[in-house]
C-alpha cells in the first residue's frame, strides 16, 4: 500500500515477528536473524496484537487516501474515550452553575476559593459528581481498523461522516473486546528528516556543483546526508 515512494518502518515487537513475516507485513526473518518472535502473538496474551507503522509526518495523509481508496467503506478511524477529571470536572461543574469556564490552569483554584461559600459547594459537589464520568469522543492518533463486512453504521460518529476515513465510536479496547485487529499508521518526524537527507545526498552526488549551495542553504541537512555518502 506505502509503495516505492513513502519510506516506512514497525515499531515494536511487530516488527520481529515471524506471522508478520510470512504476511508480508515485516521484511525480517526472524528465525533467519535468530530475532525472539514470541513477543508478538503467543498464547500468554491477554489482548490482541497491534501492528505499529511509522511514516513520515509529512506523507501520512497519502497513506489514508490510499487506504480509503482501496478499501472504501471498511477501513476507519477509531477513537479515544475522554472522560471527566479533576480539572475538566471543575471547568464543566463551572458551566453548568454559570460561571466562565475559560479560565487559564493557574487561576482555576484561586478563583473557586474566592467564591461565595455557598456557591463553592455546589461546584465542588458537582465536580465530584461528575468526575470520571465520559466527556467526549476524541481521535487516536493513528489508530485504523479494519471491518470486512462494513463498518457498523450505528457505531459512526454523525459528526465524521463524510470524512476520507469515518471515524467509529470505538476505542482500541473495545476493538480488542470484539476482536477487531488495529494498525496504528503513525507520524514520524526523524523518518521525515532522513527521508530528505537521503534525498539531498543522492542530488549533491548527482550534482557536485550544487554542493555548495546546498550547504549554504541547508549545512544540517547536508552534513546528516554527508553521513550516508
Amino acid at each position: 500500500l506505502a509503495g516505492q515512494d513513502v519510506p516506512h518502518v514497525t515499531r515494536g515487537s511487530c516488527g520481529s515477528s515471524l506471522v508478520c513475516y510470512l504476511l508480508g507485513i515485516s521484511h525480517v526473518d526472524p528465525v533467519e536473524h535468530d530475532v525472539c518472535f514470541a513477543r508478538f502473538l503467543n498464547e500468554f496474551r491477554e489482548s490482541l496484537p497491534d501492528i505499529d507503522f511509522d511514516f513520515p509526518y509529512h506523507r501520512r495523509s497519502d497513506i489514508f487516501l490510499r487506504m480509503a481508496i482501496r478499501w472504501p467503506g471498511t477501513v476507519a478511524r477509531i477513537s479515544n474515550h475522554v472522560h471527566y477529571h479533576e480539572k475538566s470536572a471543575l471547568r464543566q461543574a463551572l458551566r453548568q452553575h454559570g460561571h466562565k469556564s475559560n479560565i487559564s490552569a493557574g487561576s482555576l483554584n484561586a478563583y473557586i476559593r474566592n467564591l461565595p461559600e455557598r456557591d463553592r459547594v455546589r461546584i465542588e459537589e458537582t465536580a465530584s459528581a461528575i468526575d470520571g464520568e465520559f466527556n467526549c469522543y476524541s481521535l487516536h492518533c493513528g489508530g485504523v481498523v479494519y471491518y470486512p463486512d462494513g463498518i457498523p453504521t450505528d457505531d459512526i460518529l454523525d459528526s465524521k461522516r463524510g470524512n476520507l476515513l469515518t471515524q467509529v465510536k470505538a476505542d482500541k479496547r473495545e476493538i480488542a473486546k470484539a476482536g477487531h485487529f488495529k494498525i496504528d499508521v503513525l507520524s514520524s518526524r526523524a523518518l521525515a528528516q532522513l527521508m530528505d537527507a537521503v534525498s539531498v545526498s543522492m542530488m549533491a552526488r548527482r550534482f557536485p556543483w550544487t554542493r555548495r549551495r546546498l550547504l549554504q542553504q541547508c549545512p544540517i541537512c547536508l552534513r546528516t546526508a554527508a553521513t550516508l555518502v
